[in-house]
């Protein structure tokens, strides 16, 4: 009964409305003839630039000793870089991402195998998926490396030594 009232009363005020409104041409905005006349004759008359103008700014001759020229300058925009989705994750999550990731890269006898974990006896399913994502993520790094160096090999030794530099920096964190 309540919906039925208050459906009434909408449909009663949307009639009161739309009764208020004359009937008649809404209107669109549009000047008159009139006052269009009237705004066009109080504006400056337009004029054409000069055809003996140069249209570049570097053949106009320098007559003020103030003006500064500078050369011209091309910007282009970089992309964003690209965040891995794996850096926005919380370590939790993660860790079970790449362990369901790792499981489900097994096949065959691999699988039978290694498709299971004892917590004594061998690392997690997490501790695994993650050695194969920083395995894939060292791969990926050694192609950079390598395509860096056919381009510019002083550009790729920079990076091996860089490499060699993180290395030593993980075996002295991991001990």
């Amino acid at each position: 009964m309540r919906l039925i009232g208050f459906s009434l009363l909408c449909a009663i005020e949307t009639a009161s409305l739309f009764a208020d409104q004359p009937p008649g041409k809404p209107e669109t905005g549009e000047l008159s003839s009139r006052l269009a006349a009237e705004i066009r004759a109080s504006l400056p008359k337009y004029s054409p630039p000069a055809a003996d103008a140069p249209s570049n700014p570097d053949s106009m001759p320098h007559s003020d000793s103030n003006l500064l020229i500078l050369p011209k300058i091309t910007v282009k925009g970089r992309p964003p870089p690209k965040i891995d989705p794996n850096d926005l994750m919380i370590s939790k999550f993660l860790d079970r991402k790449l362990a369901r990731e790792f499981k489900n890269s097994l096949t065959g006898l691999d699988a039978i195998l290694n498709g299971f974990s004892l917590p004594l006896v061998v690392p997690s399913m997490a501790a695994r998926g993650r050695a194969a994502y920083k395995a894939s993520q060292r791969g990926d790094l050694n192609n950079f490396i390598q395509s860096t160096t056919a381009a510019d090999p002083k550009a790729g030794a920079k990076l091996k030594d860089a490499v060699k530099e993180m290395d030593k920096a993980h075996d002295w964190q991991t001990r």
